[in-house]
């Protein structure tokens, strides 16, 4: 774990002096707290190593990389107490960014509150929650800047995302009673079976259920197989990213693999269960859908893609996707941008706070907010818009062309040294 050492220079008329300095908030309750959970990482009233004269220093071990803290010092000097607090970032940020708590503790500042969260009320830690909440959307979801123009769309809403396919699974035999699939002890069914669909016979059946190494439910609880038959398990289904908001753009093959294949192309639902009703095969995929996974509560909206024809090897996927932004909390403390948008969604949280809490303010970090906001927006721009958009040789125009036949006619497959392009 990483060493996080905390520092304090006593200075008395430009000279560092002596002093009795430890580490210890005003209330006598910690010296070094984890922001995220509140819990003391350094005791109260831990003595702080003076050397050389007027330094001080304390060095900790970090419980865990990416967190933050609230490290208070306690100076006596000359029969006077005196306290500082210094905020700690260690990994997982750049020290410029903000984290949920940096911005109500600001809020709170700018609203005359006390930055100490220990003594909020639980109707002030509300209402800083939803200044935040306010403030976010009022950033993530800007209104438009010109007239008859769009409202900007942050290139960090659409990150890159990638997974690998599963080859099918036909170790051992299996039989069915009742829609129970019994796998022999020849094989050990894998754990995504619940996400595939299990041929017997020639005939294609989705699993509802993974109930152990030998053993999965069908969907259909009529099918009945008495006899120990040979079986191809192939996963259908994938998980999508718990943020996922839907597709962008097309989902492409990695292009480190020797056969260059064509980005598969985006169809409903629908038309994907179509498809399986006329053919169950597997092999490489060449459409994609998404659907919404069974709701649950605790954890929210999930998605899941959809491949056809079912994967009959790994192949490594990539696609860009919209993300589904979420509330900042304990454990998701730093907002979606990075340093680079940290005083825009500041400016925006005191201009809310304004609104709310003080009659007749918001103008001057409104005015603030809309600056930052122009600002962070061309950046954005800048650094997304391509300087070069390609070579346009779709040949779209030519319905006759063969170029855009090759993907569904073998006899106009491109090779060269052994290897097929499309």
């Amino acid at each position: 774990m990483a060493t996080i050492t905390i520092t304090k220079d006593w200075v008395v008329s430009g000279v560092l002096t002596t002093a009795t300095v430890k580490l210890s908030d005003p209330h006598g309750t910690y010296g070094v707290r984890r922001n995220d959970t509140g819990g003391v990482v350094v005791a109260d009233a831990t003595a702080m190593v003076e050397s050389p004269t007027g330094v001080f220093t304390y060095t900790f071990t970090a419980p865990a990389s990416g967190l933050t803290y609230t490290a208070w010092i306690e100076v006596v000097y000359d029969g006077k107490t005196y306290y500082y607090e210094q905020e700690i970032s260690a990994g997982g940020d750049t020290g410029l960014g903000f984290t949920f708590l940096d911005l109500k503790k600001a809020i709170a500042h700018h609203l005359g509150w006390t930055r100490d969260y220990a003594n909020w009320t639980d109707d002030k830690e509300t209402n800083l929650r939803e200044v935040v909440r306010s403030g976010l959307r009022q950033v993530y979801y800007p209104l438009p800047i010109e007239p008859n123009r769009p409202a900007h769309k942050w290139s960090f809403f659409y990150p890159l995302a990638t997974f690998t396919t599963t080859a099918p699974y036909s170790t051992g035999t299996v039989t069915i009673a009742d829609g129970v699939v019994t796998l022999s002890a020849a094989g050990t069914f894998p754990s995504w079976a619940a996400s595939g669909e299990l041929t017997v016979n020639g005939v294609s059946y989705t699993v509802a259920s993974w109930d152990g190494d030998n053993q999965v439910t069908l969907d259909d609880t009529s099918v009945t197989e008495a006899t120990a038959s040979a079986y191809v398990l192939a996963q259908t289904a994938y998980d999508l990213p718990s943020d996922f908001g839907g597709f962008l753009g097309e989902m492409t093959y990695d292009p480190g693999i020797s056969t260059l294949w064509p980005a598969l192309q985006f169809t409903s639902e629908g038309e994907m269960r179509r498809r399986k009703q006329n053919d169950t095969t597997t092999a490489r995929p060449r459409w994609y859908a998404y659907r919404p996974k069974t709701f649950v509560a605790a954890t929210g909206q999930r998605y899941e893609t959809i491949l056809y024809p079912s994967p009959n090897g790994a192949y490594r996927l990539s696609y860009r996707y919209k993300v589904q932004s979420s509330m900042l909390s304990a454990d998701d403390e730093y907002p979606l941008g990075g340093p680079e948008l940290t005083e825009t969604i500041l400016e925006s949280c005191l201009a809310i706070a304004d609104e709310r809490f003080n009659e007749g303010g918001g103008g001057i970090h409104k005015a603030k907010f809309m600056e930052c906001l122009m600002g962070a927006i061309q950046l954005d721009q800048d650094r997304s818009t391509p300087d070069y958009m390609g070579y346009n040789a779709d040949h779209s125009d030519d319905p006759d062309d063969e170029r855009r036949t090759r993907q569904i006619s073998p006899s106009l497959l491109c090779k060269y040294e052994g290897n097929i392009y499309y």
